[in-house]
């Protein structure tokens, strides 16, 4: 009798593990809430590792790659705006925003492979391409815009 009722318990345990694993959607899924949650607190070098870890799950999670686009982008943007020309750091500066531009380029590249018809992750790009004085890409991305079709107006999205 304890013979069976300790295979139905090991059986039990076995049985209720395998429903604790997740798939690949799931824990991505997981570590992109996790990374919003970073974002939220202004944490952001926790939110792109979060991120990281969601694309490590799902490589074309197209919404964790465009986030930590954004991130690299926004933290381009605020260097930039940071200091004036003249300003005794602003070379350093520069240097550091370019390299957060390049890396949210590279995040919105694997956005556009994923979908090319992504008007606004193409706009971002095109504006990196031209901010880091990429032109040749600026205006491979901006005939890229001109190819999609028109967006529909307000009134006809609903």
């Amino acid at each position: 009798m304890n013979e069976i009722k300790l295979f139905s318990l090991a059986t039990l345990i076995m049985v209720s593990g395998f429903s604790f694993a997740q798939s690949e959607s799931e824990i991505a899924q997981n570590h992109f809430n996790e990374a919003i949650q970073f974002s939220i607190k202004g944490e952001n070098e926790k939110a792109i590792t979060a991120y990281e870890k969601s694309i490590a799950a799902d490589p074309n999670y197209s919404d964790a790659l465009y986030n930590v686009g954004a991130l690299y982008y926004n933290k381009a943007l605020e260097l930039t705006g940071a200091v004036k020309s003249d300003d005794p750091t602003y070379a350093n500066m520069k240097k550091e925003a370019n390299e957060n531009y390049a890396h949210a380029a590279k995040y919105f590249e694997k956005v556009i492979a994923i979908n090319p018809k992504d008007a606004m992750t193409l706009n971002t790009l095109k504006e990196i391409y031209k901010t880091t004085e990429e032109f040749e890409k600026a205006t491979v991305v901006k005939k890229k815009l001109e190819a999609l079709p028109p967006a529909a107006p307000d009134s006809e999205k609903k």
